[in-house]
């Protein structure tokens, strides 16, 4: 018996089946091998994202000042390309390398206590940070005199906010901020 394209009977198709069953077979392994190429790919990149984390490193100096460093550490899997680096005081962006600038910040926030604030990186371009790679940003002093390291690491907490952007391998771009109150990240203070 001759099957017509109309028929549309189980035999007609399985006959048709059966006649293309080659190309069937040829265009599901296709399909197939582009969804794998498609997760390798995925796989890939995400194997090779950078996480970067910052926290605040607390310690009293043996010359009697607290030391608070803002520190990025890099806990992902691949490198983490740093483009920029901005630091905010209630919100707002100071610039860390004009001393006016820094000096009426830190008057605001600490009175006539803080010492010292200084900036550790000065980015110019791109910043490479390896996978488990440390970086510190900026490390600022107040006198221990009168105030305790855990109430300068709340008050920067509160006050201070550092918002790194950086890049992974394949070009992704994050931005990660902290050290400010809110955040859900704790800070590690040394003794």
């Amino acid at each position: 018996m001759e099957c017509t394209s109309v028929c549309g009977t189980a035999a007609c198709l399985l006959g048709w089946a059966d006649a293309h069953a080659t190309a069937i077979v040829a265009l599901i392994a296709l399909t197939f091998s582009f969804w794998q190429i498609r997760t390798f790919r995925e796989h890939n990149r995400l194997s090779v994202r950078p996480r970067m984390f910052l926290w605040l490193d607390s310690s009293t100096e043996a010359d009697g000042a607290h030391t608070t460093t803002v520190v990025a550490k890099n806990l992902g899997l691949g490198p983490a390309y740093v483009t920029s680096i901005e630091y905010q005081f209630n919100g707002l962006p100071v610039d860390v390398h004009d001393p006016v600038a820094v000096k009426n910040v830190m008057d605001a926030a600490f009175g006539h206590r803080w010492v010292k604030a200084s900036p550790l990186v000065d980015i110019r371009g791109v910043l490479p940070i390896p996978k488990d790679g440390e970086l510190a940003l900026l490390r600022i002093q107040t006198e221990a005199g009168t105030g305790l390291l855990e109430e300068d690491v709340e008050r920067l907490r509160k006050n201070f906010k550092t918002v790194l952007e950086y890049l992974s391998a394949y070009n992704e771009v994050f931005r990660e901020s902290g050290s400010t109150a809110g955040t859900g990240r704790t800070h590690h203070v040394r003794a």
